[in-house]
């Protein structure tokens, strides 16, 4: 699970990476910003604008790979998901702020049976990132992370644990 993870993290990342890298215009052109300040927003003022392209994205302290173990670490897979055998992605998005702080979480596609509910309590509880940056200021940046959720047999379930038996060891 953590391996499907990361590799889809680092794939988004890479393509951010990769599209802001190969474009012919200015970076400063890639630059969106969202205007809407709309409710919710988390110590938000009109004078800081909400960026979803910048030249330093935000990034988890530690890196993917601390992201992906929080993760792993904290959701807890629904009762009614494993019930009802749900499985697959979901998107959640939230601000993060140039204090670090996460906000504005919602999840913009979801599966249901308590999955979404999860992954949004997952991200509100998140220790501070390490802000965005833009022109060599902090500011705040709207970042979306994909959950998954994979449901194992009970066959996985024993060999991943033996495998993280032989990690952790």
């Amino acid at each position: 699970m953590r391996t499907k993870l990361s590799i889809l993290l680092i794939l988004i990342c890479s393509e951010l990476s990769i599209h802001a890298q190969d474009s012919n215009k200015s970076l400063d052109s890639l630059v969106e910003v969202i205007t809407d300040n709309s409710e919710g927003m988390n110590s938000q003022s009109e004078d800081d604008p909400i960026f979803t392209i910048v030249e330093v994205m935000p990034e988890y302290s530690g890196g993917l790979d601390s992201l992906m173990q929080y993760l792993v670490r904290n959701i807890e897979y629904p009762s009614a998901a494993k019930k009802n055998l749900i499985s697959g992605i979901v998107y959640v998005q939230f601000v993060v702020f140039k204090t670090g702080d996460v906000g504005n979480v919602k999840v913009i596609r979801g599966i249901g049976a308590g999955c979404d509910e999860e992954a949004v309590r997952v991200v509100k509880e998140m220790p501070k990132w390490n802000p965005g940056t833009q022109r060599g200021k902090e500011v705040n940046v709207l970042y979306t992370l994909p959950v998954r959720y994979v449901l194992m047999t009970k066959r996985q379930a024993k060999k991943a644990k033996k495998r993280k038996g032989k990690v952790d060891k």
